[in-house]
């Protein structure tokens, strides 16, 4: 009989050692869940981007029947008329009138559209 007694309560201590220990595992699966799902969550939210236009200035090789006019339609920011790029490239480069000569250099301004993220700078356009 004590023996009986013995194996019951024997038996019942394993029963709640093994709920106990389902129940902690079920806590420690939660809070991983929860913890992972933040980490996921701060990393979407660190890949929040900033998207900017810069003005950037580069030299170009004036090419044969290149115009002031026609490099204008090209690089011009979306910013500028034709006109006033006109006007800023013969402030920058010195130049007195529209005539400009192949093989010559001409320092230009351009917009880049940039975009900021959590792996650095990229340039995505220009």
């Amino acid at each position: 009989m004590k023996r009986k007694n013995i194996n019951k309560r024997h038996n019942r201590n394993r029963l709640k050692g093994n709920i106990l220990s389902i129940i902690t595992a079920f806590l420690l699966v939660s809070v991983c869940w929860v913890g992972f799902g933040s980490v996921i969550s701060s990393a979407k939210d660190s890949d929040i981007a900033v998207s900017k236009n810069q003005m950037l200035y580069k030299s170009i090789t004036i090419h044969e029947n290149d115009t002031l006019w026609s490099i204008a339609e090209q690089y011009k920011p979306e910013s500028y008329s034709v006109d006033r790029y006109i006007k800023e490239l013969k402030e920058l480069n010195h130049l007195k009138s529209d005539q400009i000569y192949t093989g010559n250099k001409l320092i230009i301004i351009y917009d880049a559209m940039y975009h900021i993220n959590a792996n650095g700078i990229q340039i995505v356009s220009r």
